[in-house]
């Protein structure tokens, strides 16, 4: 492969891993979201589906961001292997090593708004069940209180 065919794919690869770094940034930023809505006192379930939703579609834009670098690479594979292109591969290198450390820290990210979603989850089914318990002991007291009024006066005297 000629060495202005092969720099021309490599600048590919460069701006391929450039955009990737790019939409990772973009999901860290929908994790930041998300934790701040499992963290504040109101939840806020359209929010969080919104995030969900645009996290999706960055997970799609990566994926085809690396479908599409691994074509190029194998295109170019053996021409990467010489040693006209040291300085290229050390710069591919330190992008890739970027992407690594942005991935560890959004798998970090994702498993911490875990445990806190299913914190807020626990504690939201405890104030269900508290409030279905208050309503049926309010309820109890209100049949209650309505067959006292049944009962006769015990301050009356029956005697004639």
């Amino acid at each position: 492969m000629q060495r202005d065919n092969s720099s021309s794919y490599i600048e590919i690869l460069k701006e391929s891993l450039k955009k990737k770094i790019s939409v990772l940034d973009q999901i860290a930023e929908q994790n930041r979201i998300q934790e701040e809505l499992a963290k504040a006192a109101d939840f806020d379930y359209d929010v969080f589906s919104k995030t969900l939703e645009a996290k999706e579609a960055l997970i799609k834009q990566i994926n085809a961001l690396d479908a599409g670098f691994q074509s190029v690479f194998d295109r170019i594979k053996e021409a990467l292997q010489q040693s006209e292109h040291k300085e290229e591969i050390k710069q591919l290198q330190v992008l890739v090593k970027e992407i690594t450390d942005k991935s560890m820290d959004i798998m970090a990210q994702e498993k911490r708004n875990k445990e806190a979603i299913l914190n807020r989850k626990d504690s939201l089914k405890k104030e269900v069940a508290m409030a279905r318990s208050t309503n049926k002991a309010a309820a109890n007291y209100y049949r209650t209180m309505s067959k006292m009024n049944v009962i006769d006066s015990q301050f009356i005297d029956k005697k004639k």
